[in-house]
């Protein structure tokens, strides 16, 4: 007869649900408090004790399992649950996977193949501890990596101008190849109404209205922040307005460059296009 501890069990159950959620809100770089995190993972926790205890038709277990999941990813990140459901699931095959072959070869080592004792029995807390730590910590490493390789997609726009600072989603553009024709630089192309935003007041009517002979009435200090942009699209040659900020940095470090006027629409859901030259 095998012995299941409950109180083990329920902190197994605590433990791996909340390295699991941590690691996914970690690849996805989403915010979540430890007080969620904490009880999220309570209930994983309650309801793997109760899923020991309780039998069942398998369809609906199934089905209390999948609520119960969702339930604890809606604590933790409360909208857009359904990526974080997903990679949830993901991580956590990926971790359990790890966390029972580790338990698999501790046993082989402690006991002989024909005797069935339980986990928590043979395996100390301490060394569960230790290796869901080494594992959870690959885990977040590999995500990341992983995701940066994946064409980085995605990155953190920062920009410092007269009117403040910005921080922005923005998508990196291998195909964004524009550059000041007077210096060089790379152009980040923000959409219209955030590019709008950064602006002095001073400016905003002039790139409004798009008219390249009104920036001979601007003040000799304006004008030295202002460029314009030859660029091609498919829908032809035009000038793009281009300023020069007081500082930029992408993913944390800082880079030199221009941002230049997008349109209303944005880029895919993502408020700037990155030269990609600007994140390797």
């Amino acid at each position: 007869m095998q012995t299941i501890y409950a109180d083990i069990l329920f902190l197994i159950n605590f433990t791996m649900d909340f390295l699991t959620l941590f690691v996914t809100a970690s690849i996805l770089r989403r915010k979540a408090s430890v007080i969620r995190l904490c009880i999220a993972s309570a209930i994983g926790g309650i309801y793997g004790v109760a899923s020991v205890f309780i039998e069942g038709i398998l369809i609906i277990n199934i089905f209390i399992n999948l609520a119960v999941s969702y339930l604890m990813c809606l604590i933790v990140f409360k909208k857009r649950t359904l990526p974080c459901y997903a990679l949830f699931y993901g991580t956590g095959c990926l971790l359990g996977g790890a966390m029972t072959a580790f338990f698999t070869f501790m046993n082989g080592i402690n006991t002989d193949s024909t005797e069935n004792n339980t986990l928590p029995e043979k395996i100390p807390l301490g060394w569960m501890a230790v290796s869901a730590t080494v594992i959870g910590v690959a885990a977040i490493a590999g995500g990341r990596m992983a995701k940066r390789k994946r064409s980085l997609r995605q990155c953190r726009l920062t920009v410092i101008s007269h009117s403040g600072a910005f921080t922005l989603d923005a998508m990196t553009d291998s195909g964004n190849l524009l550059t000041d024709p007077m210096t060089g630089k790379p152009v980040i192309i923000l959409r219209k109404n955030e590019f709008l935003s950064l602006l002095p007041d001073a400016l905003v009517p002039i790139f409004e209205k798009g008219d390249p002979s009104d920036l001979s009435d601007l003040a000799p200090e304006l004008l030295t922040s202002v460029r314009l942009i030859p660029s091609s699209s498919v829908g032809g040659d035009k000038l793009l307005f281009a300023y020069i900020p007081k500082k930029i940095t992408v993913e944390n470090a800082e880079v030199t460059a221009l941002i230049a006027m997008g349109d209303e629409n944005g880029y895919g859901g993502y408020c700037a296009l990155v030269p990609e030259i600007l994140v390797n």
